[in-house]
């Protein structure tokens, strides 16, 4: 069967046509509405929930993160000590597009799960098709829920035309690692060391990678990377280039594109710059073999990768710009999709989930916490394997950092971002000419758009 490309998910023509008979294909992408079976945000009339599950019940617990399943299925498994007619089973699906595409397949053969996980990338898309029930019923009429614990940025992460679709489980940022080894030996200050001084910013970070990057054996090949580059694909880059050079993507109420205003041209120009000091194709340098400098990632990084390194890493909070901002995505959050059976029974799993206990024992597998109460001595001294300066850019990132842009099509034009920017870091093309098909790309996605331009 031939396939058609629907926002980002790819269906058969046959299924396109049975989603269309049944009514599940509501506007021809799933941004737009394609979940119009499950009734739309808002529409969810009842009294307030119990605050126990007491029917035996066995209820599915999705998300696409492997290095979660064990941690989610003990989660579970302590819900149902004090729940013992529920059974929490975890599926995992690893891919992201595929987690999406089985999510909507399920839904439509109306066998939804019970919660599900909330991709930060997918976050507006799916919810502005109607895919998760509002929660602000089951928190409001829930005393023991504190939501005023939550980072007020994560929160609105995950909420659309003041509807909370979301409730996040991990709060989400990106810092930088360096190679302790690398830069004790090139007699060059860490990162943190200059974010300490006030200093750590594009210029130090500039010329911090010059220095690093050069022929160690003296064979006419560079062979160590000052930094491993930004990624030109990595949604919490570009965006926290933008926002700490005061530009954006769009004007303040999402009427227009801005990326080749003077400021996002800047940001861009600087991570073309950056991206000369980074590792080739073919060089054989990567940060896990111990020959780049400094390098950017999420916050679990370390914590998943650290038994690959033989050498000392440190970390250090976001470069600063212009701004000391970032990406701050609210982490992932759990929802409940609106075509689950009875969803009243759902809201105690969300609420466990994203309790303090549960927010603990996360923290083991570097999730961060989403609740500000959590942010204490004893929380951090819990994981010893998490480096002490990571508080630091957390704490950082917490109190700067910004949600991501509240536009249905996002994830699209996170695509034609992406393009745009590896054309001009491959030299492809120059940053002005890359930026104005950009700017068409984008312009085009945002009249297809749904908007909620709140801060």
């Amino acid at each position: 069967m031939r396939a058609v490309q629907s926002g980002n998910w790819t269906m058969s023509i046959t299924r396109r046509r049975w989603l269309q008979r049944t009514g599940a294909f509501a506007a021809g992408t799933l941004g737009t509405g394609v979940l119009a079976a499950c009734a739309g945000l808002g529409q969810q009339p009842g009294a307030a929930p119990a605050t126990k599950v007491t029917q035996p019940t066995t209820i599915e617990l999705w998300h696409w993160d492997e290095f979660f399943r064990d941690t989610m299925q003990k989660l579970g498994d302590r819900f149902t000590q004090s729940n013992p007619s529920v059974k929490v089973t975890v599926v995992v699906n690893s891919v992201v597009n595929n987690y999406y595409d089985k999510l909507q397949t399920a839904i439509v053969a109306d066998a939804s799960p019970a919660v599900v996980g909330v991709h930060p990338l997918r976050q507006h898309t799916t919810a502005t098709s109607g895919m998760y029930r509002d929660l602000n019923r089951y928190i409001g009429n829930d005393k023991s829920f504190d939501k005023a614990d939550f980072y007020d940025v994560g929160l609105k992460a995950h909420s659309w035309k003041g509807q909370q679709y979301g409730i996040p489980h991990d709060s989400a940022f990106r810092l930088y690692y360096y190679n302790r080894d690398i830069l004790e030996k090139e007699g060059v200050k860490t990162p943190l060391e200059y974010h300490k001084e006030g200093k750590w910013n594009w210029a130090t970070y500039l010329d911090m990678a010059k220095r690093l990057t050069r022929d160690t054996n003296g064979d006419g090949e560079i062979d160590q990377f000052g930094t491993g580059g930004e990624s030109a694909i990595a949604w919490g880059v570009y965006l926290s280039f933008l926002w700490q050079n005061q530009g954006d993507l769009f004007d303040a109420g999402y009427t227009k594109q801005t990326v080749t205003q003077a400021a996002a041209r800047e940001a861009f120009t600087f991570m073309k710059d950056v991206s000369t000091m980074a590792p080739v194709a073919g060089s054989g340098a990567t940060r896990e073999n111990g020959r780049v400098g400094i390098w950017q990632d999420w916050h679990p990084w370390s914590v998943l990768n650290a038994s690959k390194f033989s050498y000392r890493y440190g970390v250090a909070p976001m470069v600063q710009g212009r701004a000391q901002t970032q990406l701050f995505t609210g982490g992932p959050a759990w929802g409940i999709p609106t075509a689950a059976k009875n969803p009243d029974s759902h809201w105690p799993v969300v609420k466990h989930l994203t309790s303090k206990e549960s927010f603990t024992q996360m923290f083991q597998i570097a999730m961060m916490p989403a609740r500000k109460s959590l942010d204490t001595d004893a929380l951090w001294a819990s994981n010893k394997n998490l480096p002490t300066e990571m508080r630091t850019a957390f704490q950082i990132a917490a109190r700067t950092g910004r949600a991501m842009p509240r536009v249905s099509k996002f994830d699209e034009m996170n695509t034609a971002l992406g393009q745009a920017i590896t054309s001009f870091v491959r030299d492809q093309q120059s940053v002005g000419s890359a930026t104005e098909v950009l700017a068409r790309d984008l312009d085009r996605l945002l009249a297809e758009s749904i908007v909620d331009p709140i801060k």
